[in-house]
């Protein structure tokens, strides 16, 4: 497998995603520099699911028919089902960061809401994180990896949430008034 590019992308998302899914582009697999023009099959669009749980990429039946792709050979996967031998295939495939996966091998499987699933046959090339900040969904991931992220290193401040004094409740000073009697008259 080839990689040519590197960038990233983002998809942001209005709520809490349940899956990540974006669009990115398939053929029939071929070699750019060994490829004369005429020859390069045609890029169709297709969605795609990422998977950090999956090992490698996976295409759906009805995409391998209209590519038209041959298997090029036989390989046993493991699913919640069971196992099945399927055929396995070679794509080039381009994500939304316009990053080109030649040569790709990819077992044929059954995907319900797409027609790929990213692996981390990819996702393992690069920064793959997602954040879920004020109830909405980021996801970004960029090729080639370039940083080391650990929340645990970052230095953050307490958060520290105080319950706000009641006017008739003891102060909480200590001196054994009331608040409104005691240091809500000082503030």
């Amino acid at each position: 497998m080839a990689i040519i590019g590197c960038r990233s992308f983002t998809r942001q998302y209005g709520g809490i995603a349940h899956e990540i899914k974006t669009e990115c582009l398939v053929s029939r697999a071929y070699i750019p520099q060994k490829t004369h023009a005429s020859q390069v099959p045609k890029l169709t669009k297709w969605f795609a699911i990422w998977d950090t749980g999956a090992t490698n990429t996976v295409i759906s039946k009805p995409l391998a028919e209209k590519l038209g792709l041959i298997p090029v050979s036989f390989a046993k996967t493991y699913h919640a089902r069971g196992s099945d031998d399927v055929p396995v295939y070679f794509i080039n495939i381009v994500l939304p960061n316009n990053i080109q996966f030649y040569t790709l091998k990819v077992p044929e499987g059954i995907l319900l809401d797409a027609d790929i699933l990213i692996g981390m046959d990819i996702i393992g090339c690069g920064d793959f994180c997602l954040s879920h900040k004020e109830g909405r969904t980021k996801f970004t991931f960029q090729i080639p990896s370039t940083h080391d992220f650990d929340f645990t290193e970052e230095k953050d401040e307490p958060i520290i949430v105080e319950k706000k004094q009641s006017r008739n409740e003891k102060c909480n000073c200590g001196s054994g008034k009331r608040y409104k009697d005691c240091c809500l008259k000082k503030n």
